[in-house]
């Protein structure tokens, strides 16, 4: 009798999106993974706009402020790759938290009995019997 054979594509469907051609004259040597490109950027981003004034004080020492700019970037991207809060992705954790602090800080709902309900505001009294 021929055994049936299971296939786990877990591995395939993980893999991330990867980048070697950026646009038509310039290409990558090898390919590099969308987050980390993405990672960088906006890190960058946060940095030349939102961080400006703390970037301001690197400039006091010579050459220390373009070190900056490119050594918290890459240390960003290496982070986002390394760590796994409670297992997870850190995008996965980062939207379940974002999601956790609407739902239920900003939100007010509590969990009763394994369901999502709306924070009580009268005063539950128990009957001694």
């Amino acid at each position: 009798m021929k055994t049936k054979e299971l296939y786990n594509y877990k591995k395939a469907l993980t893999v991330p999106f990867m980048i070697q051609k950026l646009w038509r004259g310039f290409t990558l040597e090898n390919p590099v993974e969308l987050t980390k490109i993405m990672v960088f950027g906006v890190t960058l981003l946060l940095l030349l706009t939102v961080f400006r004034p703390v970037m301001w004080l690197f400039s006091l020492i010579k050459g220390l402020s373009f070190a900056a700019y490119i050594l918290i970037p890459i240390g960003a991207v290496f982070l986002w790759g390394k760590i796994e809060p409670d297992g997870l992705k850190i995008s996965v954790y980062m939207i379940d938290a974002l999601f956790y602090f609407i739902d239920f800080k900003l939100g007010k709902k509590v969990i009763n009995q394994n369901e999502a309900v709306k924070e009580l505001k009268e005063l539950i009294v128990f009957e001694k019997i």
